[in-house]
C-alpha cells in the first residue's frame, strides 16, 4: 500500500479550489463594502464642495464691499 499520486494531486486540487472559494467570498464581500460606503464618500466630497462655494461666495461679497468702500473714498477725496 504505497501512496498514490493521482490521490494526492486530486486532494491538492480540492484544496487549492476550497481556498479559492474561501477567498472569493472575502473579496466579493469586502468589495461589496467598499461600493456600499462609496456613496458616503461622495456626500462628503459634495458638502466640502458645497461649503467652498459658500466660502467663495461670501469673500466675493467682501472683496466686492471693500473695493466699494474704496470706491467711495477716493470720490470723497477728490471732492
Amino acid at each position: 500500500m504505497g501512496i498514490n499520486i493521482g490521490d494526492l494531486v486530486y486532494q491538492l486540487i480540492m484544496f487549492i479550489l476550497l481556498l479559492g472559494m474561501i477567498f472569493a467570498v472575502y473579496f466579493f464581500v469586502r468589495s461589496l463594502l467598499a461600493w456600499l460606503n462609496k456613496p458616503n464618500n461622495i456626500e462628503q466630497k459634495l458638502d466640502r464642495v458645497i461649503e467652498l462655494l459658500k466660502r467663495i461666495k461670501e469673500s466675493n461679497f467682501f472683496l466686492s464691499f471693500s473695493f466699494f468702500c474704496f470706491l467711495v473714498r477716493s470720490i470723497r477725496s477728490r471732492i
